[in-house]
């Protein structure tokens, strides 16, 4: 009885950690107001980003797809069905990350599109989609293609270790 009471706790947390949305459980209301607000601060952001983007050259099919993919999620937030939230969410983290490329900084844009595609491998694993998390696995190696001749030591042991993790 203790073994059942135990694995159905498990089981239950389980639930709990891959249902949520910011890190915050669908289950209470207070949450969801939160999770909300939260949203409704990313148009704010969003529009102010926005004509910065396009003046660097980011297209009216990259403004709608993350236009389409904020709409989504707030939608879906007011509808408080989190696996459609966090599919919204990663396309516009997806979004976001190929915004990357008219940014210059330290870390090459195609690093930070391997994250992006990353979370989305495994966020669609988790949701038992493999043929999303399959297509995703190919825009990754896409994605390292491009990195690797940038880096200018890819003999260290980190971007080995990368390497070799991309590959399984």
């Amino acid at each position: 009885e203790d073994t059942q009471k135990t694995n159905a706790e498990d089981m239950e947390k389980t639930f709990k950690q891959q249902q949520s949305l910011f890190g915050i459980s669908q289950w209470k209301e207070d949450n969801w107001k939160m999770i909300k607000v939260l949203t409704d601060s990313l148009y704010f952001t969003w529009n102010s980003l926005q004509p910065e983007l396009i003046k660097k050259g980011i297209t009216s099919n990259q403004v709608g797809y993350f236009n389409a993919a904020l709409e989504d999620m707030s939608k879906f937030i007011t509808e408080k069905n989190i696996e459609e939230a966090q599919i919204a969410a990663f396309r516009m983290a997806e979004a976001l990350a190929a915004y990357t490329s008219y940014y210059r900084t330290k870390t090459p844009a195609e690093l930070k599109r391997i994250k992006s595609l990353t979370i989305g491998i495994h966020f669609f694993a988790g949701q038992n989609d493999w043929e999303k998390s399959q297509e995703l696995a190919n825009q990754l190696q896409q994605e390292f293609s491009k990195l690797k001749p940038l880096m200018q030591n890819n003999q260290s042991q980190s971007f080995q270790m990368l390497e070799y993790s991309l590959a399984d």
